[in-house]
């Protein structure tokens, strides 16, 4: 990891920095897709309600393999600043050669003592309640789980970026009578 003895966070603020230039490429990148027509706004019948309709964005062109890709790197390079960080702490701590310097995840709130103790050995145990105090598992930072989760669904597979919307500035929903949104999204990659 790059650091330099003025500023041990260096190499975690780069990723930072790096992961800020591909959001904002993948910000373009959507922008792009979305205004050039690669949707169609669908409406049909609910065939569990009659009377009601169902309001459906179909996607008329693929994802952008650029949007996948950008995607993944925003991700990664958040995930590896956490890690960067740890490894600056356990440097300047005076482990030259740290091999157990990660930030810990965990699936629960019981298992992160497990994490922190396996992963971050190389760290002082004073920095233990920070990580605690971040609840980096399911149930607890939803943010910082889910940075994870999709980090590590992206070493493995492409991440397709996906989102719902209701209403943006400048459109009004007018009308009578029931409104759903579906949560979570329903998503199905074959339409």
């Amino acid at each position: 990891a790059s650091s330099s003895p003025s500023d041990p966070f260096n190499s975690s603020r780069r990723k930072i920095a790096r992961a800020k230039e591909h959001l904002d490429n993948l910000t373009r990148e959507i922008r792009a897709f979305v205004d050039g027509g690669a949707y169609k706004q669908v409406v049909e019948d609910d065939p569990d309600r009659p009377g009601y309709t169902i309001h459906k964005i179909k996607l008329i062109e693929p994802i952008s393999p650029a949007i996948e890709d950008i995607a993944g790197d925003v991700i990664i390079n958040l995930r590896s600043a956490l890690d960067h960080a740890c490894f600056a702490v356990a440097v300047a701590s005076g482990n030259a050669d740290p091999k157990n310097a990660y930030f810990p995840f965990a699936r629960t709130a019981e298992g992160l003592e497990r994490a922190i103790k396996g992963r971050c050995k190389n760290i002082p145990k004073e920095i233990y309640p920070l990580f605690h105090s971040f609840q980096p598992y399911e149930g607890g930072d939803e943010l910082l789980w889910a940075l994870n989760l999709l980090c590590t669904a992206d070493k493995h597979r492409i991440i397709t970026p996906m989102g719902t919307g209701c209403l943006q500035p400048g459109i009004n929903l007018n009308g009578t009578g029931f409104f759903d949104m579906p949560t979570p999204p329903v998503w199905d990659r074959t339409k």
